[in-house]
């Protein structure tokens, strides 16, 4: 299509394609357990630009909202394709347009300051502007932050290029993006030049350390923060500097050094100082955005899990964001939650595993205590044209930061196609398609353990978890052996002699151990078909260490190895299934166990339930069904019920027309325990060995 070279954004999409090559060599690269150790590498595999619709929900329920609840008469409202109408209208005082400021920490090619520009645009007009309306958006109204240096340039291309299209005769004079780059910076002499020469004051030497960390900004970008989080920062009187509170005393250092830099160049911010050249200033006027609040901040993060990035970078975000450490994307949200003033609007597109994962729990609560969920979109996969299968879940969302007491708007087109779900988010938003449109109070989720946003599920739903105690109060919930390299420490059990197969190790002391390690679907018994070394206690296993003499493998809670209990695989997209794990075993960390006091037939009966595989959903709707999620599901006494009997009439009801010739329907009665163990015993005929 011709017309697609004229947009706005076909500079973003260029330059996407640009980098598919190295993407897809930086990629096979991580797939050999190489680190993303560089900014050049993390551009690569991280930049993907932002579908239009998303871009447009986006800014139209924050900066479009934003202006509507100033302004709701405004004739924008009619331009906001992508609005929610079932958000609670509000009101909030009225700011002048030029004053009005929004801030993409992560702009990559600038597709959302893009669309911005078109709706600010309107916003004076609407306020009887006409002169230099261009000039005064990219100087007064947007901000943009990346670590890609050419998508920096492009997006003040794309800018400018959108000026132009706007008013023939606009001149811009300057912009607020900055591409984040510290390579070689000298904290020492900048401090001396601040006159602070006492490093071993304990304010001074803290702001040492992050000046220090100014030098990974090329890969922190954005995320650069003053201290590490849960610091606190010590106040000694050894200047005017440190007259202020605690709190205080860091921000006057900073704007000490911000005074310090500009006193020292020229006018010109072009022109070469003794003491810092123009790079220099540019960098520390991005730092001051990123020291700055904003009406609305808007973004499409980088995804990229914490365990495939530098050593260097995995200690920052676990120093500098300990509740959204274990993704790029969620400390992100953080970041941008920071960067939102009271009352203003952050919107972003992000994977969906925040809202459920017990990793992410603290930032749950992070956002349900300091913010309102104003709109979500739970968009699931297929979501983006160029990236296709299950894999890539993603939600949209708006959020308020500052807690009302409003209620939340949640719509979910997870289960439809791409080209469906565009179609279809428009009419959800707009109150259509009632069948995929929620509202609640956010506060609902804190009646459930770990905070899911389980936006979907009933009031009597929730009211279960209130009525019942969870599975943990009954039994243990663990983790097993994480080996660090199955191919050299685990065997099929066929691969190996069967008289070197151990029946019970602490008393025939054998190599080779039945090992239970996750697998498919599969209640009631079976998946055993590994053995794993555990030869002299799993010596070796213990002993295997890295380059450094850093232990690779996970031996973990050994005190439960060889114990009946049940197991479950960690991955799945399927239903929960639960199954025996037979006295003499070991598990695997992918294969975790539950141990109990209580008779492992009553609790496997409880947990093979529809209503046990129910809450597995709502708990943890993704693939990785983790521990602390079993932990959390509510259950009924297994003593008590797992022994109860179920009488003749109660069996023909449960089995209605379904199986009306079924051998139970002639029983007296039946336990659920005593299902359960039958249960097993059959699936035993099939897989043991």
């Amino acid at each position: 299509d011709p017309g697609e070279w004229l947009k706005d954004d076909i500079i973003g999409w260029i330059y996407q394609y640009y980098q598919d090559a190295e993407k897809a060599r930086i990629y096979a690269e991580i797939s050999a357990k190489k680190k993303v150790d560089s900014s050049y590498k993390l551009v690569s595999v991280t930049q993907f630009y932002t579908e239009d619709y998303i871009v447009k929900y986006i800014l139209d329920n924050t900066l479009g909202r934003y202006w509507l609840e100033m302004h709701p008469e405004s004739p924008l409202r009619n331009s906001l394709k992508y609005y929610d109408t079932t958000v609670p209208v509000k009101s909030r005082e009225k700011k002048p347009v030029e004053e009005i400021t929004v801030m993409d920490p992560a702009c990559g090619s600038g597709h959302f300051l893009l669309y911005a520009m078109d709706l600010l645009h309107q916003m004076y007009l609407d306020c009887g502007h006409s002169e230099n309306i261009p000039q005064k958006i990219v100087e007064n109204n947007l901000f943009g932050l990346d670590i890609d240096d050419r998508a920096i340039q492009l997006t003040a291309l794309s800018l400018y290029l959108k000026a132009k299209k706007l008013s023939r005769n606009t001149k811009l004079k300057r912009s607020n993006l900055y591409a984040l780059s510290m390579d070689h910076f000298d904290e020492s002499d900048l401090m001396i030049s601040m006159g602070l020469s006492d490093l071993t004051n304990p304010v001074i030497r803290n702001l040492m350390e992050t000046l220090t960390s100014l030098k990974k900004l090329n890969m922190i970008g954005s995320l650069f923060r003053m201290k590490p989080a849960g610091k606190k920062r010590k106040t000694e009187k050894t200047s005017a500097l440190m007259e202020a509170s605690p709190d205080r005393s860091m921000d006057r250092l900073i704007q000490k050094m911000v005074n310090t830099i500009e006193e020292k160049l020229p006018a010109h911010v072009d022109a070469v100082s003794s003491l810092l050249n123009s790079d220099y200033a540019k960098q520390f006027s991005a730092i001051r955005l990123l020291l700055s609040e904003y009406d609305v901040v808007v973004t499409n993060p980088p995804y990229r899990d914490s365990g495939t990035l530098s050593e260097d970078m995995k200690t920052f975000l676990k120093d500098y964001y300990p509740d959204s450490k274990s993704d790029m994307y969620s400390a992100f949200i953080e970041k941008c939650l920071d960067l939102a003033a009271e009352r203003g609007f952050l919107g972003m597109v992000t994977m969906q595993s925040f809202m459920f994962i017990s990793s992410h729990e603290k930032l749950r609560k992070i956002l349900l205590d300091s913010a309102r969920i104003s709109s979500l979109v739970h968009l699931g996969p297929r979501a983006f044209k160029s990236i296709g299968g299950e894999i890539v879940n993603t939600v949209m969302f708006s959020i308020e930061r500052g807690n009302g007491h409003l209620e939340s708007s949640f719509h979910s087109v997870k289960d439809l196609d791409y080209e469906e779900k565009v179609r279809t988010i428009q009419e959800t938003l707009a109150g259509r398609v009632p069948q995929r449109a929620y509202k609640l109070n956010q506060t609902e989720f804190k009646k459930i353990p770990g905070y899911p946003f389980v936006y979907w599920i009933s009031d009597r739903i929730r009211e279960l978890f209130r009525k019942y105690k969870p599975l943990m109060k009954y039994a243990n919930v663990v983790q097993g052996l994480a080996t660090a390299d199955n191919d050299r420490f685990l065997r099929f059990w066929w691969e190996v002699r069967q008289e070197d197969i151990s029946l019970d190790y602490k008393t025939d002391r054998k190599k080779w151990v039945p090992y239970a390690k996750g697998g498919p679907y599969n209640k009631w018994y079976g998946n055993l078909w590994y053995t794993v070394d555990w030869e002299n206690d799993g010596e070796e296993i213990k002993g295997f260490v890295d380059e450094s003499g850093k232990l690779k493998s996970r031996p973990q809670n050994e005190s439960y190895y060889f114990r009946e209990g049940l197991t479950f695989s960690r991955v799945t997209s399927s239903n929960l299934s639960l199954r025996l794990l037979p006295k003499g075993s070991i598990f695997d960390a992918d294969g975790s166990a539950v141990f109990s006091n209580i008779s492992h037939h009553q609790v496997l009966s409880i947990l093979s339930t529809l209503i046990a595989n129910y809450f597995r959903f709502v708990l943890n709707p993704t693939a990785s069904f983790q521990v602390s999620n079993l932990k959390s599901i509510p259950i009924p006494d297994p003593s008590a019920l797992g022994s109860e009997s179920i009488s003749p009439s109660e069996i023909r009801d449960l089995l209605g027309s379904f199986s009306p010739h079924s051998p139970l329907s002639t029983l007296d009665s039946i336990t659920l325990s005593s299902l359960a163990q039958d249960c097993i015993e059959i699936k035993k005929e099939l897989y043991s060995f």
